[in-house]
């Protein structure tokens, strides 16, 4: 009888910009946080939150496992940094490094299905840290853990469980919000600590009790690279990490369809530049001016915020004949092109500038 040779089919990463490419927000610049949450890297959320005084600084990092560690060549990593050191703290109070938020309409194909989750991980501090499995409502959460044995190495830690069954559904998204979190949490206060591990139980926990706290130590960080959602028990005895887009290209067209700009990738909104300027020219001042359509369909309508070119700024003024600080309209905003119009001049006015839209989770 003939045998048939079986090719291995590559594994899909769910995760979007899980090799951390795309930074469009910020572009590897450094962002400090000492209360809230925002986007650092594309779909990936830092959170501080209390009323303690904290510092945690993020940036876009080159340091990286090499390819005979992981099998992929990455370019970045996400590095995070306490700049000042916290003991402890208050009940309500919590810090987490990264938080990826999976929309409802990708998670509705995995809930309560085996997955395997597997990032490169160095800290400066060893220990055991803490990761979160949660529902967008917290009333649901999975708390485990995972081991720095060594300071300052790259290291794969890799994380099976099967998620939240079907009788829970009615907890679960299935559309265009949040559908599950996964996130790495550097320390919280009681209130979100368990010593439940390794199951699922009600309420919106964040760390377990025997977590190492490395914000207790200044100028401590922690990087994370590769980060890998897929189905199945795959384990770390596969090597080798994949992009959630086949191609580069197509990478970049997922993270857009939650954040997207005019301005070139590489710079930064808010950035004096010409490159990427939108210009229109209308019939009559205050009508619409034109439409500019999105290159990907957007989760939901967005925040648009409008940018001089000119010089460097972060308000919402364009360019009107050549004259700065003319406060752009927007007139019809939607998940694939806004319509803007302005006021304030006579004859033919060309308007000109820069844009962004916010659909993030």
């Amino acid at each position: 009888m003939a045998l048939t040779n079986l090719n291995a089919v590559p594994l899909k990463n769910l995760a979007i910009n899980g090799a951390f490419d795309y930074w469009q927000r910020f572009e590897g610049g450094t962002q400090t946080l000492t209360s809230a949450g925002e986007y650092v890297a594309d779909m990936y959320v830092s959170t501080v939150s209390g009323s303690s005084t904290k510092s945690i600084s993020f940036q876009r990092s080159t340091s990286v496992p090499t390819i005979a560690q992981s099998g992929f060549n990455s370019t970045y990593s996400f590095l995070c940094t306490s700049n000042t050191a916290v003991p402890s703290l208050a009940a309500n109070e919590n810090v987490c490094v990264a938080e990826y938020r999976m929309e409802g309409l990708d998670y509705e194909k995995i809930h309560a299905k085996t997955i395997t989750l597997n990032f490169w991980m160095n800290a400066s501090v060893a220990g055991v840290y803490s990761i979160y499995f949660l529902n967008n409502a917290g009333t649901r959460s999975y708390i485990t853990t995972v081991t720095q044995t060594s300071a300052s190495v790259w290291q794969l830690q890799s994380v099976t469980l099967t998620l939240d069954s079907a009788a829970n559904s009615a907890s679960w998204n299935f559309d265009n919000t949040v559908g599950l979190k996964i996130g790495l949490c550097a320390i919280s206060g009681s209130t979100t600590q368990t010593a439940n591990l390794n199951q699922w139980q009600a309420g919106g926990f964040l760390s377990a009790t025997t977590g190492t706290n490395w914000l207790a130590t200044a100028g401590a960080t922690v990087q994370l690279a590769q980060f890998s959602i897929a189905e199945g028990p795959i384990g770390t005895t596969v090597s080798g990490f994949l992009r959630a887009g086949n191609t580069i290209q197509q990478e970049l067209a997922l993270c857009q369809r939650y954040y997207e700009k005019s301005y070139d990738i590489g710079t930064a909104p808010g950035t004096a530049s010409s490159v990427g300027v939108s210009n229109f020219t209308a019939v009559v001042t205050g009508q619409n001016i034109n439409t500019l359509f999105f290159r990907s369909t957007k989760r939901t309508e967005g925040t648009v915020t409008f940018y001089a070119y000119a010089a460097a700024n972060t308000t919402a003024n364009w360019t009107l004949n050549g004259t700065t600080n003319t406060a752009a309209t927007l007139q019809v905003s939607g998940t694939n092109s806004i319509s803007v119009s302005v006021t304030g001049s006579s004859g033919n006015p060309n308007l000109a500038g820069h844009w962004t839209v916010e659909s993030g989770l």
